[in-house]
């Protein structure tokens, strides 16, 4: 075997001795030179993959930074460039305002917001610049994108002295004015809105004073004649809210005004804005019960309230199941 692989040996060396002078030389690929081209071969193919995805990436950062400048320049446009009478309006510049309206710039040119000159002016406060373009007949029923008018805006910011300005030159009170004036606690301006004869009812205003609790805005309204056992959205009354809520002074002026006492919810789904939690389907008396207002609960016991099975089903406390399973009193 040694002696085969002996000739083997002379064999190759021979014929690499004979092919010299021809300048030819017969070998075969070493495995290092073989593996130099494999690593070429690598070399060049990761070459061209970091190649193709740095392109990638210097044409994402491209499209993202053209769509950042787009999107720039398009707010630049619109919030950059409100219409001279907005921008004077909302500087509180009235002496430009004037000189607008007298070179007969537009009245009720708006924004990007749909907020035109007189409601860019309440909105920051301007009450002279609001005045000035209110002069020059400006078209008081112009909505904004939040679906607000001039009247809506003065009755959330409180300002009762542009909501009578207003109301002067007949702007239309609509539901919305008496609903924020009332969520944002501003009795002035109800009673700005109540002195023009506005129907009360516009709205929900008793409701939600009911809910947040304010008694003086609740009395104010029910004395110009607002309809204490109306309904919102959810099927709850005045009295359910205040009740949900524990504010005894409003349980207390609802159920001596007339409010009716064994009326229930009438929500049928679960999307409702008031709770959190599911329909109780209850009255008052379930909801006070249900939210642990042991003296809410007492209060509507001594006054007539007779649903007492449910209230006791969902009651969270000792005190108030007691309460609730007590014999009545007979009178």
């Amino acid at each position: 075997m040694n002696r085969m692989h002996k000739l083997g040996k002379d064999h190759g060396r021979r014929a690499s001795i004979a092919l010299a002078p021809l300048g030819l030389k017969k070998t075969r690929p070493s495995l290092r030179s073989r593996n130099r081209k494999i690593g070429t071969v690598k070399t060049t193919s990761q070459k061209s993959t970091i190649s193709c995805l740095a392109a990638i990436g210097v044409f994402l950062f491209l499209t993202v930074a053209g769509l950042v400048w787009g999107l720039d320049k398009l707010d630049f446009q619109l919030q950059g460039h409100p219409p001279p009478l907005v921008r004077a309006a909302r500087e509180g510049d009235v002496a430009k305002i004037k000189q607008l309206i007298a070179s007969g710039e537009d009245i009720d040119g708006i924004d990007a917001m749909g907020h035109t000159p007189l409601i860019s002016a309440i909105e920051e406060g301007h009450d002279d610049c609001a005045l000035a373009i209110l002069a020059a007949h400006p078209n008081l029923e112009i909505h904004t994108t939040a679906s607000q008018t001039a009247v809506e805006y003065a009755a959330k910011m409180g300002n009762d002295k542009i909501v009578r300005a207003l109301m002067a030159v007949g702007t239309n009170v609509n539901h919305g004015a008496l609903d924020l004036a009332t969520k944002h606690c501003s009795i002035s301006t109800i009673r700005a809105i109540l002195a023009t004869h506005a129907d009360p009812n516009l709205g929900s205003p008793v409701i939600q004073a009911a809910e947040i609790g304010r008694v003086d805005l609740l009395k104010l309204l029910i004395q110009a004649g607002a309809h204490i056992n109306a309904r919102d959205w959810d099927g709850d009354t005045a009295l359910i809210l205040a009740a949900a809520r524990g504010h005894l002074d409003c349980v207390q002026a609802l159920v001596q005004a007339g409010a009716e006492i064994e009326l229930h919810e009438t929500a049928t789904n679960d999307g409702r804005q008031n709770f959190e939690d599911a329909p109780l389907h209850g009255s008052a008396l379930t909801y006070a019960a249900y939210y642990s207002h042991a003296d809410v609960v007492k209060y509507l016991l001594q006054h007539g309230a007779k649903d007492r099975a449910q209230a006791a089903k969902v009651a969270k406390t000792p005190m108030i199941r007691a309460m609730l399973t007590a014999k009545p009193a007979s009178h």
